[in-house]
């Protein structure tokens, strides 16, 4: 499985954690490639995770389930 690179577009909030968040948007400006949404057991075998640097020096892991196309890129 290929890495992607991007960008957060927006503040990623703080949620629950062990479980899934349905109150949280992640959007990202990814540099190359696409994210594209995925069955749960896909999900548990590490589809669609994304490093997200939280404050310098301060990673943490997130996957994403459902994923949507906002606007592709120019």
């Amino acid at each position: 499985m290929r890495a992607r690179i991007g960008m957060l577009v927006s503040d990623f909030y703080a949620g629950p954690t062990s479980r899934f968040d349905l109150g949280n948007a992640l959007v990202v400006d990814l540099l190359t490639g696409t994210l594209e949404s995925v069955t749960d057991p896909t999900l548990f075998g590490g589809a669609n995770a994304l490093a997200i640097e939280s404050a310098p020096g301060v990673w943490e892991i997130v996957q994403a389930g459902a994923a949507e196309l906002i606007a592709p890129s120019q």
